[in-house]
């Protein structure tokens, strides 16, 4: 009888794990049955080519074999470069006034993330509004410090006007062809139900060009806003828009950029940043920011966010749906390692090179001998909130895809800094 009970008051976690596991299989056998048709194609321009072996277990999240190399590359070459200074002025706790807590208004004060999608930046707004809350009640009787940590760009922020003595501008980045895959699954295949064959995944990854530097950059190097694609195009040599590879892509990039050298627009983007993590050197860009700042260990603690494999909150209808898993099919694979993929995010990977070897240089300059206490600090911290937060986080879903109600979730508001709670407890 008690089985019963349980059975029949847990319905909509039923439903909800059945349809999660439904898409997934749907998923699997689509991409599959994708593979045998095109094997059957004489389409020679296709990326189908060679051989159409079964797929890696598509559960694993991927394991990315991009970051050791590019990692390596960073440190070589004529990349610009900085070691990001300390911070020299008062923390930058500005009143917020009648603001909104997350909003995206243009911003000139106060604790500025430009927030890429698909970086990791859940994970770091969660420490940037748990710090906006608890350095009000130090730095004045305010209920927050001013933040701006919506996805956008840098220019339509106006970050470019911002008092620098007043205000800590950074982001993070990602390897682009990570954040590709991760972009896809999440949005394209999970939140709008595309179906993940190689040919959607190639057209969907194609629109990173120059993404990176078209949302960090705080210039704009052209006066050319309004320019129509085929004025664009006679501009570039062309003789109509449609003549232009990837042309509704590379006309964004240039109405901003122009012709200006890529390399001078890294170092600016560089220059015009207090500093600018990356995502798979989470921990030891967090240190830096730690000192960059003057913060505390326990001020930069944080719970792992949600991931592939997990419920994601959604929107009406859909109020949570299942994040299906990371995976590269063979097809996919080839196109990655292709030209055309190397030149569509050749300038977002120069950045991101550019980025790596800062952060060395800004560990470097910090000194490498308190950088690793720092880290090590860090580490048992996060052991230690992994532990004292484990079961008491509550965001907008529950494992099991049901809708946590409004008055039981433990976040400052929609899935951001849930886990602020059960660290600001912590002695650490």
């Amino acid at each position: 009888m008690n089985n019963l009970n349980f059975w029949s008051s847990n319905r909509n976690y039923r439903r909800n794990l059945l349809n999660g596991i439904i898409v997934v299989i749907t998923a699997l056998v689509t991409w599959k049955l994708s593979f045998i048709l095109h094997s059957f194609s004489n389409d020679k321009s296709s990326i189908y080519k060679g051989s159409r072996k079964v797929l890696h277990d598509p559960t694993l999240i991927v394991k990315h074999p991009w970051i050791t190399e590019t990692r390596a590359e960073a440190n070589k070459g004529d990349l610009p470069s900085r070691a990001f200074p300390k911070f020299r002025h008062p923390f930058p706790c500005l009143d917020p006034g009648n603001e909104f807590m997350m909003i995206d208004t243009p911003a000139h004060e106060g604790i500025l993330f430009q927030r890429p999608q698909k970086t990791g930046s859940t994970t770091i707004v969660g420490i940037i509004l748990r710090l906006a809350h608890n350095r009000a009640k130090k730095e004045g009787n305010i209920n927050r410090c001013k933040v701006r940590a919506m996805h956008g760009s840098a220019l339509s922020l106006d970050y470019g006007q911002r008092d620098r003595s007043k205000s800590f501008l950074f982001s993070i980045l990602r390897h682009p062809t990570n954040r590709a895959i991760s972009d896809f699954f999440h949005f394209r295949a999970t939140a709008y139900q595309v179906t993940p064959t190689d040919k959607n995944f190639r057209q969907a990854s194609l629109k990173f060009y120059d993404t990176y530097l078209q949302d960090l950059t705080t210039r704009n190097y052209t006066k050319d806003s309004t320019l129509t694609h085929d004025d664009f195009a006679k501009k570039m040599g062309y003789k109509s828009f449609q003549e232009i590879s990837q042309g509704i892509v590379k006309y964004g990039s240039f109405k901003i950029f122009g012709t200006h050298p890529r390399q001078t627009i890294i170092r600016d983007i560089l220059d015009d940043y207090n500093f600018i993590a990356v995502m798979e050197r989470m921990d030891e860009s967090l240190v830096v920011f730690q000192m960059l700042l003057g913060l505390t260990t326990k001020e930069i603690l944080y719970t792992r966010a949600r991931s592939s494999g997990s419920f994601s909150n959604g929107w009406k209808g859909r109020p949570c749906f299942y994040i299906i898993p990371s995976f590269l099919s063979p097809g996919m694979k080839r196109f990655f390692n292709s030209e055309e993929w190397a030149k569509t995010i050749q300038n977002d990977l120069n950045l991101y090179q550019a980025v790596n070897r800062s952060l060395d240089r800004t560990i470097d300059a910090l000194g490498r001998d308190e950088f690793e206490v720092n880290l090590q600090a860090l580490r048992r911290g996060l052991a230690i909130a992994e532990e004292n937060c484990k079961g008491r986080i509550k965001g907008m879903c529950t494992e099991g895809g049901e809708v946590v109600p409004l008055q039981n979730r433990t976040c400052y508001i929609w899935s951001e800094g849930c886990d602020h709670a059960c660290i600001d407890e912590l002695d650490t």
